[in-house]
């Protein structure tokens, strides 16, 4: 009796077990990888949305199928692309969002950010890129011979080179981040693309672009001026320097990694804000064009001094471009509003910083030398 009891218990429970009813298998489903942002020529209240996916059947010839729609928002753009797809949209494995620049500097990038961010499955982690002299449209539409999947191609183009220092640390979280933060604007990678007037195939890392507290590109940096950038944030694992400074009379290439970083800001209030950047680096695996011997102390100390007035000098006009625009790219608004929030509150950070002091000192220390090249005469 007990064991038929037990029998009738156990059927009974599979009427309350859950079961994969919703299943969707991923073959019915369009993984969404890149998205451009163009602008509709035709009607500015418009923008022209591409998306690509990979195609995983095999009965499809193109690695990837893109779709352009136009809209006037994320989610029309969405309902658009869902009209003409075969599959479900999902979101969740985008990687990279690309934007022409018309686009970033009329401040519909931060518009459309912002609407991203109501998205429950957009992925945080996803590349923010601004292509400069193209569409959106074109880069995703590319094929290289090195990978034929545009979108691909992109992100391991951008992961290698905020690797090796030459970009900053662009993604949709770190956007997010600093637009809503005050006192700190964001900062996004700008490619342009290569190759001959009728084979273009590729891309590369052409800079940055700044953006204002409105969420307008207003500026870009170049990549001399990324590397200075990243010595003053710290964004990049590697931080790697190519300049020149005058020695013996000559401009000589040197060249060494940054390995340690310290940066103090202070900042004081009188008719202005005046604020006060001062820097330690440490230099190692040094490289430079002159014959002299590298146990000799005073050459080390020779070049960690030009090293350093060079540093001042190029950081010094960074922060000086940096206000022309009005883009806070360092951060030191934050300094102030913690330091001075009193004065801080009701105050318009853009205008301010336009017109604040900042001095630049910068100490350098050369840990270790690697090879000096007699220049050739």
């Amino acid at each position: 009796m007990i064991r038929f009891l037990f029998t009738i218990f156990l059927c009974g429970l599979l009427f309350f077990a859950g079961g994969c009813w919703d299943i969707l298998l991923i073959e019915d489903l369009a993984m969404v990888i890149a998205i451009g942002f163009d602008v509709d020529p035709e009607n500015p209240d418009l923008m022209v949305v591409t998306m690509t996916s990979p195609t995983l059947s095999e009965e499809k010839k193109e690695p990837m199928a893109t779709v352009t729609v136009k809209a006037e928002s994320i989610d029309q753009a969405l309902h658009n692309v869902q009209r003409q797809s075969e599959d479900i949209l999902v979101l969740g494995q985008t990687n990279v969002l690309v934007f022409c620049e018309e686009f970033a500097r009329s401040g519909r990038l931060s518009e459309v950010m912002s609407q991203l961010s109501q998205l429950r499955d957009i992925n945080a982690n996803a590349k923010v890129v601004v292509v400069k002299g193209a569409t959106a449209q074109n880069v995703l539409q590319l094929s290289s011979p090195v990978e034929p999947r545009a979108a691909v191609y992109l992100v391991d183009l951008l992961e290698r080179n905020h690797f090796t220092g030459m970009i900053n640390q662009a993604t949709v979280s770190e956007y997010w981040r600093k637009h809503y933060t005050l006192g700190i604007d964001p900062v996004v990678a700008l490619i342009d693309i290569t190759g001959h007037e009728d084979e273009k195939e590729g891309f590369r890392v052409a800079g940055a672009g700044l953006f204002n507290s409105a969420g307008k590109m207003t500026g870009t940096l170049t990549d001399e001026e990324v590397i200075s950038y990243n010595i003053i944030t710290g964004d990049a694992p590697r931080r790697r320097f190519i300049t020149k400074v005058k020695i013996s009379g000559h401009k000589r290439n040197v060249s060494g990694l940054i390995e340690r970083s310290k940066v103090k800001i202070k900042t004081k209030i009188k008719d202005k804000p005046s604020i006060d950047v001062r820097m330690e680096l440490i230099v190692d695996g040094l490289d430079a064009d002159w014959d002299a011997n590298v146990l000799d102390p005073k050459v080390t100390d020779k070049l960690a001094k030009l090293l350093a007035k060079d540093f001042q000098g190029n950081i010094q006009e960074l922060f000086e471009k940096s206000q022309k625009v009005q883009a806070d790219f360092a951060g030191l608004g934050r300094h102030v509003r913690v330091q001075h929030s009193e004065w801080f509150n009701g105050k318009d950070w853009a205008e301010e910083y336009k017109d604040a002091d900042i001095s630049v000192s910068v100490k350098v220390t050369v840990r270790r030398i690697g090879t000096m090249v007699k220049p050739e005469s």
